[in-house]
């Protein structure tokens, strides 16, 4: 039958004494190996021994100068008397204001577990609690996780409940804000303050439209509307009748030059249409519709009208004088 090896822990590493070492940390670690292995450390003296032995530079010359105080009759020999000297000599004074100032500096950073393990850290040594540790905290919270929590109330609840829903809170933003960035959703946020707690919630609301610019998935009204082929002509309402007013000759004579019914657009022009598609106005006196500008086609056409009244005018005359 094999037995489960025991799990060593390491010693700690040496302790210099210098100034801006961490004394506390370092002397955690020793309490924590201490505890672990009680059968090395039966006596005081022993333990003494042995935290001496994990120091060095301007800690081992205290140490020294400590053991010769008990040589000499000055203190006794025990663990009490040795932890009072030892924290007195070089646990930091200063640390608590320093770890106070650096717990004032941090801000959350896109997870609210590193702002939380980065906080508790700190408080160790700052040892802020109660509610100027809740004062502390909303203070740097981003508004996306107040919105999440706004509605909890925070009276009676203990430091560790209170870092709790505020962690839940924040989870349940960043899970929000990552499935928005992947849907591409943008949002704009508005503040409001809040008639228990000084700091705000997030509410969406809708992009304000910027004026002076049109909106291109709105349709223009009939009467602006240019005319795609020529670009200057407006569209007309369309009556039911779209020939009404127009006299009859004049929409048989269309009918039989092959213009449009309605505008009397030439046979022969580009943009021949039907006068049911016909969307420009419409044209009640006689003749073809006229352009701003003389076209080549239009010339032509004037020149074959005189090229064929000519040569009916010469049939004529030869036929007379046949008679």
């Amino acid at each position: 039958m094999e037995f489960a090896k025991p799990i060593k822990i390491k010693e700690p590493k040496k302790f210099y004494g210098k100034p801006g070492e961490d004394f506390d940390t370092w002397w955690v670690l020793v309490q924590v190996y201490i505890v672990d292995q009680p059968e090395k450390f039966p006596k005081d003296q022993r333990t003494i021994d042995w935290i001496g032995s994990l120091m060095d530079s301007y800690a081992a010359s205290w140490h020294i100068k400590w053991l010769k105080g008990t040589l000499n009759g000055n203190h006794p020999k025990s663990m009490t008397g040795y932890v009072n000297a030892l924290k007195l000599r070089f646990e930091d004074k200063d640390a608590k204001d320093e770890a106070y100032a650096e717990l004032e500096e941090v801000r959350y950073e896109g997870c609210i577990r590193d702002m939380f393990t980065r906080i508790e850290t700190l408080n160790d040594k700052a040892m802020v609690s109660g509610a100027a540790l809740n004062k502390l905290i909303l203070e740097r919270l981003p508004q996306k996780i107040l919105e999440q929590m706004h509605v909890v109330d925070l009276t009676g609840k203990t430091d560790n409940e209170i870092i709790t829903i505020i962690t839940n809170a924040g989870r349940t933003a960043e899970k929000w804000e990552a499935a928005r960035k992947n849907l591409g959703l943008k949002a704009s946020f508005r503040k409001i303050k809040s008639s228990k707690y000084d700091y705000g919630t997030e509410e969406m609301e809708k992009p304000k439209r910027r004026k002076g610019k049109r909106d291109r998935n709105r349709r223009p009204k009939e009467e602006n509307r240019k005319d795609r082929s020529r670009g200057k002509f407006k569209y007309q309402s369309r009556p039911d009748n779209k020939t009404e007013g127009i006299d009859s000759s004049e929409l048989n004579r269309r009918k039989a030059a092959g213009e449009c019914l309605r505008c009397a657009w030439p046979s022969d022009r580009k943009g021949l249409h039907r006068f049911k598609d016909c969307i420009r106005l419409i044209k009640l006196d006689k003749g073809t519709a006229a352009f701003p500008k003389a076209k080549e086609y239009q010339k032509m056409k004037i020149a074959a009208a005189q090229l064929s009244d000519g040569t009916d005018t010469e049939s004529t005359d030869s036929s007379e004088s046949e008679d």
